[in-house]
């Protein structure tokens, strides 16, 4: 992709935040989540390791939610 005439223009990301923790809470989500994926028709999520998982800012109202 390439900036208009006389524009600049950069993102940049950066890794600061943890990934969500395995509580029971996420996890309950991971469930609801996987499910919906497979009733979909696209299969179901598994848990991931740590460094591989998604950022989130979540967590502290997962627990409230579920």
């Amino acid at each position: 992709m390439q900036n208009l005439p006389g524009a600049n223009a950069s993102i940049n990301f950066h890794e600061s935040h943890p990934p969500m923790s395995p509580t029971a809470s996420n996890l309950a989500v991971l469930k609801l989540y996987s499910q919906a994926n497979s009733d979909a028709g696209m299969g179901k999520i598994p848990a991931r390791p740590a460094r591989r998982r998604r950022h989130t800012f979540i967590p502290p109202i997962v627990s409230s939610a579920v």
